[in-house]
């Protein structure tokens, strides 16, 4: 049964309306008004052709018009207003069959290019989450293997008294195969739709491990600047590490690799006032940059960054930054971006902090 009322008419978003074979009207979307460039008062009662000022050509062309005799789906491009559009009627049959109502909805050229846009990025999306659970499951095999062969080489040297920086190395190496196991095994919680747990936590120390590992054999040089007292926050070491690094990794190739590159990283409390000022929400955050001095980023460039498998780097995946975006909305945060050509860029990520009493 269809609800004939006002409020029902304007909790649509989508210009569709419900008529009868007759064309009457029983139910009209607020949107549809909107789409077709009329304001002409409530529609339901009235006659389709005459709500929607349809010519004589309009109705010969309209699909409704043809549905009696042919109960299916049907469209045709409709001049509505000042702009082309698509009208599509679909039959809804009774139990025995017969048309009851026909289900009329109207999409602009426009209205098409953004939903095969969206469309588009979520197909992306859903093309990685298929594809991580093969390859993640494989990249934590590699690292079982990788890590007991160094653990077994670093027993074998101390049994030998061999020399202390090497069994150092091993050690550090071992910290890394172990940092790579905790991130495959988050990405494949993500691709099978797991949530991952999170609990209060500090992340200054998380945040210096994953700039140190995103930046070996590298000649550019960090710069932290990382408060001592930062604010808890909602996360797990893993989201930390594999959005730290990716940003780091971004810098990192963004800049010249000479022994004067700088990469600067900040974190420190905001509160709420200073959130508010930055048109946030009035609560407390913890704020995290990561400034280079690279080539910066274009313009045209700069409305894609966050999408998947965007890249303007010949052996780039275009995979990192929309997994930062992905975990900094997972974590219910922000970022910024700050760029200009020639000189660097600057991402800013704000993360919702909360105290001891709201972990009580």
């Amino acid at each position: 049964m269809i609800e004939r009322t006002s409020e029902k008419q304007d909790s649509c978003l989508f210009p569709v309306c419900v008529v009868t074979p007759e064309g009457t009207i029983q139910f009209s979307s607020q949107a549809v008004l909107n789409t077709l460039g009329r304001n002409s008062g409530p529609l339901i009662g009235r006659n389709c052709r005459e709500a929607f000022n349809c010519t004589a050509a309009d109705t010969c062309r309209c699909p409704l018009s043809e549905i009696k005799a042919n109960p299916k789906r049907l469209s045709a491009s409709m001049r509505r207003s000042n702009d082309i559009l698509t009208e599509i009627a679909e039959p809804m049959l009774d139990a025995s069959g017969n048309i009851s109502a026909v289900l009329l909805s109207f999409h602009s050229d426009l209205q098409s290019q953004a939903m095969s846009h969206d469309l588009i990025k979520l197909q992306k999306l859903e093309t990685i989450a298929e594809a991580a659970g093969g390859i993640v499951h494989d990249l934590n095999n590699i690292f079982m293997c990788v890590d007991a062969e160094v653990n077994m080489l670093k027993e074998q040297l101390e049994e030998q008294s061999t020399n202390h920086g090497t069994s150092m190395s091993l050690s550090s190496i071992l910290r890394v195969i172990s940092r790579g196991e905790g991130l495959t095994r988050h990405l494949l919680k993500l691709s099978k739709g797991q949530q991952p747990k999170t609990m209060p936590m500090h992340i200054g120390e998380t945040i210096r491990e994953a700039v140190t590992f995103s930046l070996l054999s590298s000649l550019v040089q960090p710069v932290f600047r990382i408060s001592d007292n930062l604010n808890l926050v909602t996360t797990n070491s893993e989201q930390i590490f594999q959005l730290i690094s990716n940003l780091v990794m971004n810098a990192r190739h963004a800049t010249n690799p000479n022994s004067g590159s700088r990469i600067t990283i900040t974190a420190e409390n905001v509160d709420e006032t200073e959130a508010g000022q930055a048109g946030l929400a009035t609560r407390k955050y913890v704020r995290i940059t990561v400034q280079d001095q690279g080539h910066g980023i274009p313009e045209e460039h700069m409305g894609h960054i966050f999408e998947p498998f965007y890249t303007t780097k010949p052996q780039g995946t275009g995979l990192g930054l929309s997994l930062v975006n992905l975990i900094v909305k997972e974590l219910s945060g922000h970022i910024t971006v700050e760029s200009t050509v020639g000189k660097g860029s600057k991402f800013t990520v704000f993360l919702p902090a909360v105290s001891l009493d709201d972990t009580v």
